[in-house]
């Protein structure tokens, strides 16, 4: 018996580390996010990228 317990818990853990754990709403505001940070980053980038090819003529 205690080993259909342990049995039975291990694979109730087992399936609960399976699940997925976010709502769909919760995906796409992360996406959405993620999708954000990117440009913003790509932006950086781009200024730094032109700021070193194309210094302010002083």
């Amino acid at each position: 018996m205690v080993k259909e317990l342990s049995t039975s818990r291990k694979r109730d853990q087992f399936k609960a580390a399976l699940l997925w754990k976010f709502t769909k709403k919760e995906v796409e505001d992360a996406l959405a996010r993620i999708e954000r940070l990117k440009l913003l980053i790509n932006c950086a980038l781009t200024n730094d990228l032109m700021c070193v090819h194309f210094p302010q003529q002083r």
